[in-house]
C-alpha cells in the first residue's frame, strides 16, 4: 500500500469487488452517488416545462420555433 495502513489507498492486490465497494463508499460520502453507486436522490426537479418567456427567448436567440 502506498500510504500505509490508514485506509487512504487501496492495496494493489485487492479484489475487484472490494475496490468497487470502496469507490462507492467514497463517492457516496462526497455526494456524487448513493451507496449502490447510482445517482443521488436529491428530490430536486431536474427539468421544467417550457414557459412563454422561454419560448420568446428561444425565438429571439435562434430565430425559429
Amino acid at each position: 500500500m502506498a500510504k500505509g495502513d490508514d485506509g487512504e489507498i487501496v492495496a494493489w492486490n485487492e479484489s475487484e469487488g472490494n475496490v468497487r465497494e470502496e469507490v462507492n463508499r467514497r463517492t457516496c460520502k462526497a455526494g456524487y452517488t448513493n451507496r449502490e453507486g447510482g445517482p443521488p436522490a436529491t428530490g430536486k426537479i431536474r427539468s421544467m416545462p417550457a414557459t412563454d418567456e422561454y419560448r420568446e427567448n428561444y425565438k429571439r436567440i435562434f430565430g425559429h420555433d
